[in-house]
């Protein structure tokens, strides 16, 4: 016969009050396999391990509501379970690297004394909160309707494959500069290298300097998958460098 717990050793056992275990019961979320005759709660091992699930998901910051509706599947295979684990919590580890990233650019951004202006804000900070589906449209939730638009239309003026290619051109410059991120960024090989970045940027967004901006700005931010361009703050700086070198070294008209 299988053992049975009741609530106070479940307590015990895993760390949790028995007024959050009646709750659970209550909401329908964990609900004891037997009662006994005088109507105590008796869990089973089955129960402690569904038990075990719900804390780790609370543990990465889900709502009850949504445990809930992940664990509603009682015939959910333990193997399940551990699957279903690793992968939300491979999908909060993307989340967190991506909030690490936009922090550090905002932290980045006060070190030069550069106010972020509150409109950047409402933009990036709900790109953190998209599944990884949606993070493959992240341009949808990031520009305005009339930006995206403009954007969908810049798309068009290349193939899929002349889309391939300038990411494999843009990858290969990102390597360039990794590679000399131990010169100086106003020498005439960071200048070189800045010249060639600025001409990626422009044969991209041509004459249309907000998209620009704000592309750029999502990058810095860690918005852009790394499919499309690796995500390196070390490159950033050099190139914001580089770029303010080239800026300062050609004549103003």
């Amino acid at each position: 016969m299988n053992q049975r717990y009741r609530i106070t050793a479940v307590s015990r056992l895993m760390g949790i009050t028995p007024r959050t275990l009646r709750y659970y019961d209550k909401m329908g979320l964990l609900k004891p396999s037997y009662r006994s005759t005088c109507d105590y709660r008796l869990y089973t091992s089955n129960d402690l391990y569904r038990l075990q699930h719900i804390i780790a998901l609370k543990f990465l910051g889900f709502s009850l509501k949504k445990i809930s509706t992940l664990t509603q599947k009682k015939s959910l295979h333990s193997i399940q379970l551990l699957e279903t684990q690793i992968s939300l919590l491979s999908q909060k580890i993307i989340q967190l690297k991506k909030s690490t990233m936009l922090l550090l650019y905002l932290t980045h951004q006060l070190d030069k004394k550069t106010e972020v202006p509150w409109e950047t804000l409402h933009h990036l900070i709900p790109i953190m909160r998209l599944s990884p589906d949606e993070e493959a449209h992240w341009q949808k939730y990031y520009y305005s309707p009339s930006e995206y638009q403009a954007l969908e239309t810049l798309t068009r003026q290349k193939t899929e494959r002349g889309w391939k290619c300038y990411l494999t051109r843009w990858k290969k410059l990102f390597k360039r500069v990794e590679a000399h991120l131990h010169t100086d960024p106003a020498s005439s090989t960071g200048q070189m290298l800045a010249t060639q970045w600025l001409a990626l940027v422009d044969e991209a967004y041509h004459d249309t300097p907000l998209l620009r901006k704000k592309a750029w700005e999502a990058y810095q931010a860690g918005l852009v998958p790394e499919t499309h361009m690796p995500h390196h703050r070390g490159v950033i700086d050099y190139i914001n460098r580089s770029i303010k070198a080239l800026n300062d070294a050609t004549p103003q008209n």
